[in-house]
């Protein structure tokens, strides 16, 4: 370790995703702290060695080291790597940029304080938990005039429930709490007899879960919302990102083009957004889906992290990454408001775009005409141009390796 980084504050960008990696740590880049990639890999065994090797962000040249945390699905795993890293010497602020480690993160709170600086709602333990169960946000937000579709509750225990009455249909099925391997159920559903065959599939499955069923809308556009809190203050940009392109198969639903827009009926829903936030006294980076339908712009979750696709707010000119990192270490106050220097630019996933090709959902040239045409790029970087060179290397490799995980993950469903 050089004697200029040892010295350093210290942040771990932490993920299952190379796309969040790169976004945080690009982000981040050029703060007075020292960053550290931490690759999250949910199952110990032999292939993840093979994929290991082609993860991008390893070439990242503002990473100073690089870490890989096998969880195996289980907090306790997260929490001894993160004790075996530690470094009393340096104050050292965790950044994740994914839902796996949020709740265990939160769930240890008073044993990690100690050790490391990290997102909070109250500096209260389980909070952060609590605000991710989309049934409790959908109840939070109604106060604040924010509108979202209809639904009903659900909940298993010791896989028993009770199945609601008055279910609208067409309706779509979706977990109120972080689920592994049950996507196939998570869908839209037209008559009562699917619905419970999936209900029971998944209580029998999971045993313990809560799930929502909304009254299906027909969706005209679907939105990203990128803020920050700090305490009771909350900051948020004025414009947000729709959806463009999404990707194909098990990406189906995730942005891989997207464009910074803005108008008169975002800025409305966006101070509501703003007084529910400013409620919650959180102390960290969020992420909210909306969608249009119905006539109206409609809450559909919180985050509490920094989206997937927030990295195009940063290349905008607001970088809540450095913003939020500076508070934390500096306590360096956030702006009253922030502007958007790139409303009508596009951005692109290369990722998203690259994995379809893989599939052969597109072909190489298509993929390849929508990223030369866009504003914005995740991946590929003139200033970090590793990352991308590692994908572009091993790309004819990708194929076998996504079938291989493909296969592995079957599996441990």
């Amino acid at each position: 370790m050089t004697e200029n980084i040892k010295h350093k504050k210290r942040v771990l960008v932490m993920s299952r995703n190379y796309n969040n990696l790169l976004g945080m740590a690009r982000s981040l880049a050029g703060g007075d702290y020292d960053i550290e990639i931490v690759r999250l890999i949910q199952i110990n065994h032999k292939v993840m060695k093979l994929v290991a090797k082609t993860y991008p962000e390893r070439a990242c040249k503002y990473a100073s080291a690089y870490h890989v945390c096998i969880c195996n699905w289980d907090a306790d795993n997260l929490i001894s790597f993160l004790m075996e890293i530690y470094d009393p010497d340096r104050e050292t602020l965790i950044i994740p940029c994914d839902d796996l480690a949020i709740p265990w993160l939160d769930d240890n709170y008073e044993r990690l304080r100690k050790y490391y600086l990290f997102s909070d709602i109250a500096k209260t333990q389980g909070e952060i938990t609590k605000m991710m169960n989309k049934q409790h946000q959908k109840k939070a937000v109604l106060d604040f005039g924010l509108d979202s579709a209809a639904a009903h509750d659900i909940c298993i225990r010791d896989g028993k429930y009770d199945f609601p009455s008055g279910i609208n249909y067409p309706c779509f099925l979706k977990p109120a709490t972080l689920i592994m391997g049950g996507k196939d159920y998570l869908k839209r559903y037209d008559e009562e007899e699917s619905l419970k065959q999936a209900v029971s599939k998944l209580a029998s499955k999971f045993k313990n879960a809560d799930l929502i069923v909304e009254d299906f809308v027909d969706i005209k556009k679907e939105y990203a919302i990128l803020g920050l809190s700090i305490g009771g203050k909350v900051l948020l940009p004025d414009g947000c990102l729709e959806f463009v392109e999404g990707g194909h198969g098990s990406r189906k639903g995730i942005m891989s083009l997207g464009e910074v827009v803005s108008s008169p009926e975002i800025l409305t829903f966006l101070e509501k957004l703003k007084a529910f936030v400013e409620s919650l006294n959180y102390t960290g980076m969020f992420d909210v889906d909306a969608i249009e339908g119905n006539g109206k712009i409609l809450f559909c979750e919180i985050n509490m992290r920094f989206g997937g696709s927030g990295y195009a707010i940063t290349k905008c000119g607001v970088n809540f990454p450095r913003m939020f990192a500076d508070y934390m270490f500096f306590g360096k106050e956030i702006p009253d408001e922030c502007k958007l220097d790139g409303i009508g630019k596009q951005f692109v996933s290369e990722k998203i775009l690259l994995e379809d090709v893989t599939e052969k959902y597109l072909s190489k040239k298509e993929a390849y005409d929508i990223i030369n045409k866009a504003d914005i790029h995740f991946l590929i970087d003139d200033e970090d141009p590793g990352p991308f060179k590692k994908v572009e290397r091993s790309f004819r490799y990708t194929a076998k390796i996504t079938m291989a995980l493909k296969e592995l993950y079957k599996k441990f469903r």
